[in-house]
């Protein structure tokens, strides 16, 4: 029996608790001397305005839940980068390049720069942080060009590394990551943080943008070399790490940061829409991290392992790109499951991005039961096509961009 509604409509619930106006409904309130973030409180000068800035595949959503507890007259007026344009009442907008920054990107950084430059010590802020800010704002530091910037981001994606690791390295060759734009701003503020990276890791949610850290030249290295690409990378990367060149972007003033969604929240929900459904669920882990193939092993083991009829799963795997084919790291996961689980009795297995997106595709990931395994399985896994193995099986998950960003969700139904 093969229950794809049921993955998807657990899914979709998941994806709807960790949207900004659900996650900040009951965590956020502004009266009129004080902002108060999950009941801490910040007080302002009666009636002083605030202005809202941000960047992530979330902001703009973010930015309109913050607005609705914000009474117009407050909001001093601010900038919002995302990887889409729609308007915002009292607040610019400006498009950053998603998954490689571009030229946009660094425009829309150098207006981010100036204009939190330009706050005073009265002034307070609200920074919106969510998952993509790493690739839509970019200032290259060292004097680095746009292409050479281009060419690290193509490599750091498809060379296996989980997030924590590749923004470690795009840290190192910014001005405005790792705390740069922190250091930039003499207002006071705070930071709302939508979370797409396992253990909520402040130092790699969207680059730390405004989180301050020291650079780790020996731990680019060492990744570098974990991974066997520093001959490469371009030559003039390679000459600044070998020269030991380094920039500090830290700041001495420490902004508060709140995580107001994560992917355990969505889980948490999926949990509870399976039961509602009648199913017996086991939120197993929203630590999935590693290579996909690996984090499909543990899956089926978890399977095996468990009585419950439907188990839940969060994280982020990695994918070796060696093909030219289309997809990403859920709709690849779902074809390995399938693979592997070969032998089992039916089962039903999703894997999503709550972002909606999944690599280079238009779908979100994929939904497979046991009865979608084809022979020529292996030629689409060896291509990296995951998306077209699907689209043919009709077993795509195409949610459009869903204005969140809480990482991965799995959802695997045993019959």
């Amino acid at each position: 029996m093969c229950n794809k509604e049921a993955a998807r409509e657990i899914f979709q619930y998941a994806v709807n608790a960790v949207m900004p106006q659900n996650a900040l409904r009951t965590k956020f309130e502004c009266e009129a001397d004080k902002v108060i973030v999950e009941g801490e409180v910040f007080r302002l000068k009666r009636d002083q305005k605030i202005y809202i800035f941000g960047s992530g595949k979330a902001s703009i959503e973010m930015a309109k839940a913050v607005l609705d507890h914000i009474p117009k007259e407050r909001v001093a007026g601010g900038l919002i980068v995302s990887n889409y344009y729609e308007e915002l009442e009292g607040i610019d907008v400006m498009v950053g390049s998603h998954p490689i920054p571009t030229q946009k990107s660094i425009d829309a950084a150098k207006e981010m720069l100036k204009r939190m430059g330009k706050l005073s010590e009265d002034d307070f802020f609200i920074y919106l942080l969510s998952g993509g800010s790493s690739a839509l704002m970019e200032l290259p530091a060292f004097g680095l060009k746009l292409d050479e910037i281009e060419s690290l981001n193509a490599l750091l994606l498809k060379s296996g590394m989980d997030i924590k690791e590749i923004n470690t390295i795009r840290k190192y060759f910014s001005k405005i990551k790792g705390g740069g734009l922190a250091s930039k701003t003499r207002a006071d503020g705070i930071v709302l943080v939508i979370s797409d990276v396992i253990g909520d890791d402040l130092t790699t949610i969207g680059s730390a943008v405004m989180f301050s850290e020291k650079k780790d030249r020996e731990l680019v290295l060492k990744i570098s070399n974990k991974y066997k690409i520093f001959d490469k990378l371009p030559k003039n990367i390679q000459n600044i790490l070998s020269k030991g060149e380094q920039i500090d972007t830290s700041s001495d003033k420490i902004y508060p940061h709140f995580i107001i969604a994560s992917n355990s929240v969505a889980l948490e929900a999926a949990k509870e829409r399976a039961k509602a459904l009648g199913y017996e669920a086991k939120m197993v882990t929203d630590r999935l991290e590693g290579d996909v193939k690996d984090v499909a092993l543990r899956i089926i083991k978890s399977a095996e392992a468990y009585p419950q009829k439907l188990l839940l799963f969060g994280g982020e795997p990695t994918v070796v790109v060696k093909g030219s084919g289309k997809g990403g790291r859920n709709s690849e996961l779902t074809l390995w499951i399938l693979k592997m689980m070969k032998d089992f009795d039916d089962f039903t297995f999703l894997s999503g991005g709550s972002d909606g997106i999944d690599g280079n595709s238009d779908a979100a990931g994929g939904v497979v039961c046991k009865g979608d395994l084809r022979e020529d399985i292996d030629s689409y896994l060896e291509n990296n096509d995951s998306y077209n193995y699907l689209k043919r099986e009709n077993s795509l998950l195409v949610t459009r961009e869903s204005g969140t960003n809480v990482m991965d969700i799995m959802v695997m139904i045993k019959e």
